[in-house]
C-alpha cells in the first residue's frame, strides 16, 4: 500500500530538471564568490612551480 501521492513520470523529470538547474546556478554563484574573494587554491603550489 502506498500512502503518498505518486507523481507521474513527466512531473518527476520536470522536478529533476529544476533541481539540476538550481544546482548549476549554485555552482556558478559559488565559483563567482570564490573567484572574487581570491580563493583560487593556488598559493603554495604556484610558489613551488616558480622555483
Amino acid at each position: 500500500m502506498k500512502t503518498y501521492n505518486q507523481l507521474p513520470f513527466s512531473d518527476k523529470i520536470k522536478w529533476r530538471i529544476r533541481l539540476l538547474w538550481i544546482l548549476l546556478l549554485c555552482m556558478f554563484i559559488y565559483m563567482i564568490v570564490v573567484g572574487e574573494l581570491g580563493g583560487d587554491g593556488c598559493t603554495k603550489g604556484c610558489e613551488l612551480l616558480s622555483i
